[in-house]
């Protein structure tokens, strides 16, 4: 964020004028890095590190904070809940001590699954922020795993804001866009470029699928797998399995 340059006079110790100078209205940088880990389908967690340099009127400030999470989800991906906590250990320091708030939000969101037409996600989410509570709710469309589009809101007391985005993904790489329009800040927009590192977990969701007898789902992950997954030859046998029971139901069909 940058809100551009301002003129700043200074006064000389005998009160004498100093000179005039330009500097920042007022600038934001924002660095983050972060990290997620997921120890079986239904279980997984996440931190991330944020380091803001700060610019107002000449003075700089500089703030490193924290963010983590947790996320459960149900076997089928049907239901799935989270917590997270964000600006762990954050400080602003200008002219005195200014502290961003520690943030706490729970969400739940419900997922009804379409293999032809695509899935449909409605979530609901609350979040305490400086003792000022935050209710946010969206809608997302995708279709074959790989694009959807999404919309949401947020209601803080009297403010109502929307937003709307879409997503898409090709291997191990994806991308996001989001416009929104948040207050006083107007239009914003908002791209995120991701890459995923490790690609065992496709193996075991496909693993998951096939139990289920979500065969469909199973021959994607498995595809993933078979791009260059160490495990290809056991994908390979998966794939062998899913062909021999359509076989094996088609051939009573028949009979």
């Amino acid at each position: 964020h940058d809100a551009g340059d301002i003129e700043i006079d200074w006064l000389n110790r005998d009160g004498s004028f100093g000179g005039t100078r330009n500097v920042k209205a007022m600038q934001d940088v924002l660095l983050a890095a972060g990290f997620g880990y997921i120890f079986d389908h239904r279980w997984s967690v996440g931190a991330s590190m944020k380091f803001i340099s700060s610019k107002m009127a000449g003075y700089k400030s500089n703030s490193l904070m924290a963010d983590a999470a947790i996320l459960f989800r149900t076997t089928d991906d049907g239901i799935s809940a989270a917590l997270t906590v964000q600006n762990v250990g954050a400080k602003t320091i200008y002219m005195r001590d200014i502290y961003l708030p520690v943030s706490a939000k729970s969400g739940i969101a419900y997922t009804y699954r379409n293999y032809d037409l695509g899935d449909v996600t409605v979530e609901l989410d609350l979040e305490n922020s400086d003792e000022v509570f935050y209710l946010n709710s969206g809608l997302e469309f995708k279709y074959a795993d790989v694009y959807a589009v999404r919309i949401g809101g947020s209601n803080i007391g009297k403010n109502v804001s929307f937003s709307t985005g879409f997503s898409c993904k090709y291997g191990a790489y994806n991308l996001d866009y989001a416009l929104g329009k948040e207050g006083e800040l107007g239009f914003t927009h908002r791209i995120t470029a991701g890459f995923v590192f490790g690609r065992r977990g496709w193996f075991e969701s496909a693993q998951k699928y096939l139990k289920m007898n979500y065969q469909d789902k199973a021959m994607y992950y498995l595809g993933k797998v078979k791009e260059g997954d160490p495990d290809k030859r056991q994908a390979d046998r998966l794939i062998g399995e899913i062909i021999e029971r359509n076989y094996d139901v088609n051939r009573h069909a028949d009979s």
